[in-house]
């Protein structure tokens, strides 16, 4: 019997989700303690970036449904500035701070709209990898509130029941650990919704 390529990456996507899982469990352990504690940092690759950007893209789009027409595109001119920029991250953390942002902005999304992901420099030179979304309404008085343990909007209880309101708290501790920033900003007019994981560059 021979799988498809479609099978296969489901397959692959329901291990990626077991470990996204169980890396949730782990990091609300360690909060509990107040905070995340990293492992070895290593320089972050744009290629290897890019990789996990697409894997995860597919994995989350097979896994939460092609029936809403959500897709993700990834814009590729930012990731250059990695080959001359020094960006250390703990790879899994980092992977589970980006698979946390594509699942909200998947989930919020409107159908058959496409949830945006790009990278490149600040203004302040640090590293961002940003995913911009068209979908339900994050408003300026809920900012904070997204980084608080168990909080969701109205909206969003309204349009999925699905989520426990950890996602973001736990991206906010992730990016506080690699000295850096969860960086969220409210809807515009248009509906959308940026987001912005903002690491340190320590040379440029």
């Amino acid at each position: 019997y021979r799988r498809t390529g479609t099978e296969l990456a489901a397959v692959r996507g329901l291990v990626t989700k077991a470990k996204r899982v169980s890396m949730n469990i782990r990091l609300f352990a360690q909060l509990a303690g107040k905070q995340v504690e990293l492992s070895q940092l290593a320089p972050l690759r744009p290629d290897d970036l890019f990789k996990t950007l697409i894997e995860y893209s597919i994995d989350h789009r097979l896994l939460l449904g092609t029936d809403r027409g959500v897709s993700f595109r990834i814009d590729r001119s930012g990731f250059e500035v990695l080959r001359n920029s020094d960006v250390r991250v703990d790879q899994g953390l980092m992977e589970q701070a980006v698979s946390n942002l594509l699942d909200n902005a998947f989930k919020y999304s409107f159908p058959e709209t496409i949830v945006r992901i790009s990278v490149g420099l600040t203004g302040t030179r640090r590293f961002h990898i940003t995913v911009i979304n068209e979908g339900i309404r994050l408003r300026a008085s809920e900012i904070e509130k997204c980084r608080q343990r168990g909080w969701r909007s109205d909206d969003a209880e309204a349009t999925t029941g699905e989520g426990s309101g950890l996602g973001l708290w736990i991206v906010d501790h992730i990016m506080k650990a690699h000295n850096g920033e969860l960086l969220i900003l409210p809807t515009t007019p248009a509906n959308l919704t940026e987001v912005k994981l903002v690491f340190p560059v320590t040379r440029t």
